[in-house]
């Protein structure tokens, strides 16, 4: 007699050790399944992963921050024995401009609503009934419960807010959170995040700064976990099709390594955890006798999405000069001046005729221009919003395609593709813009369902 559903132990395939994939292969091993996570690159983490630069430095393929709302992304580090404390510095939530103009919050406040008045009311460079006017707008939405029609654009849900506002904070959060301008930007999404980052619980603003390179964050510590309880890692091994068969173990993979032979493997059940052009490609991978066409559709959806990229400067500044500049800081932007915000690695210091350096990472969102033209610029902008000078370049990363635009009525791809494949990342159905949380929620959900009885997989993707 076959052994129920329920009770067995299924062979999972991950595709993808970005930080879905490293929550999704975590959930499976812990439930008890066997799991074998391939990855094309050499370094796990996708998107935010370590990287090397001159001299193999270690780098962050794009500065990523985290915010104390991440209770998944926080409870997965613990998970598999990671301390946040330890690799996080909590900050308080800091929009001002160099000129002290604009938002800033008190960190780890018990009573957010009341903190998010507070900084309101504190706010520099807005007059009295620019704030009062934020403050009644935001206790509009506090009211209709941080909902809004589908078709409503930031810029029309923020219309009545004074030009000063709309320049000092609506923007900038767009263009941070979501990568797009307001007026491209959904409505329904943004007040989720203003709900859950600024009135939510005791600390959900508060800015968790990595102290150590992304990739020592989770992505390692993960699969490290993975490992030690019985999981294969093979990274540096792309997956190039996918099909299906009818016998036990019906998935097959084909897989390449790095330097090596395709090589064919079987499993039960696949979880696509790569970003969402690849997994298109893959599931297009599949005949059409094997899905029906309405499954097909999947890959469309996931081809449609629109992609913005992001380019962080990091350069090396005299320890002197920008020993005042705080971890992050926001900066305001211009066709000339593309950065919205500067981080302050103060702990990477490294000597540089005779002098301290210390590494800044300017961020450009929504990325237009070519390397050395946006290189140029950042530079000056430096100069002339911070007064910094001896700057010394260290590397552009530029991802062109770092994130899916999270435009009104957007169509996402469904977590589940077909019987036994799911997909995960931030860009599928999910209440979040492509932030590390909604990856990692993503994750979690797919390793459920994945190991899930038939039945209950969809209800668990669902919920």
């Amino acid at each position: 007699m076959p052994m129920p559903e329920a009770l067995r132990r299924f062979d999972i395939a991950i595709i993808g050790a970005g930080w879905a994939g490293c929550a999704a292969a975590v959930t499976a091993v812990a439930r008890g399944h066997r799991v074998t996570v391939y990855e094309a690159a050499s370094e796990p983490g996708g998107r935010a992963r370590t990287i090397a630069g001159r001299n193999d430095l270690p780098l962050d393929n794009g500065q990523h921050i985290l915010l104390g709302a991440y209770r998944e992304t926080l409870a997965l580090m613990r998970e598999v024995g990671i301390e946040p404390d330890t690799v996080l510095q909590r900050l308080p939530l800091d929009l001002r401009w160099p000129d002290g103009t604009g938002l800033a919050l008190p960190c780890s406040c018990r009573f957010p609503s009341l903190a998010t008045a507070w900084g309101i009311l504190r706010a520099k460079g807005w007059t009295w009934a620019d704030r009062w006017h934020l403050l009644q707008t935001a206790m509009h939405w506090q009211k209709t419960r941080f909902t809004c029609s589908e078709e409503v654009t930031v810029q029309t849900l923020c219309a009545s807010l004074p030009p000063i506002i709309q320049r000092h904070l609506i923007e900038p959060l767009c263009l941070s959170a979501f990568n797009s301008p307001p007026e491209k930007t959904s409505g329904p999404m943004f007040l989720r995040v203003i709900r859950d980052a600024l009135f939510s619980t005791r600390g959900s603003a508060d800015v968790l700064w990595p102290m150590v390179p992304l990739g020592a964050v989770l992505p390692a510590p993960a699969l490290q976990w993975v490992s030690r309880h019985g999981g294969q890692v093979h990274l540096a091994s792309r997956v190039r099709s996918l099909s299906r068969h009818t016998d036990t173990a019906p998935w097959e993979l084909e897989v390449t390594p790095k330097g090596t032979s395709t090589v064919s493997a079987r499993h039960d059940r696949v979880i696509l955890a790569c970003p969402s052009w690849e997994a298109a490609k893959l599931v297009s991978t599949l005949t059409a006798a094997e899905v029906v066409p309405a499954d097909l559709s999947w890959a469309q959806d996931a081809r449609a999405l629109a992609q913005a990229a992001i380019a962080t400067t990091y350069v090396w500044c005299p320890a002197r000069s920008c020993a005042g500049l705080p971890a992050m800081q926001a900066l305001p932007d211009s066709d000339n001046a593309p950065a919205q915000f500067v981080f302050h690695h103060a702990h990477r210091t490294r000597l540089m005729d005779g002098q301290p350096h210390h590494l800044l990472a300017f961020v450009c969102s929504h990325a237009m221009e070519e390397r050395q033209v946006m290189e140029a610029r950042v530079l000056q902008q430096a100069t002339d919003q911070l007064n910094l000078t001896e700057l010394i370049l260290e590397r552009t990363v530029m991802e062109k395609r770092a994130t899916f635009v999270c435009a009104r009525e957007l169509c996402r791809p469904s977590p589940r593709v077909l019987p036994d494949l799911w997909a995960c990342g931030d860009y599928v159905e999910g209440p979040y813009p492509a932030t590390l949380e909604g990856a990692v929620s993503s994750g979690r959900a797919a390793g459920m369902a994945a190991t899930a009885a038939t039945d209950g997989a969809d209800q668990l993707l669902s919920t």
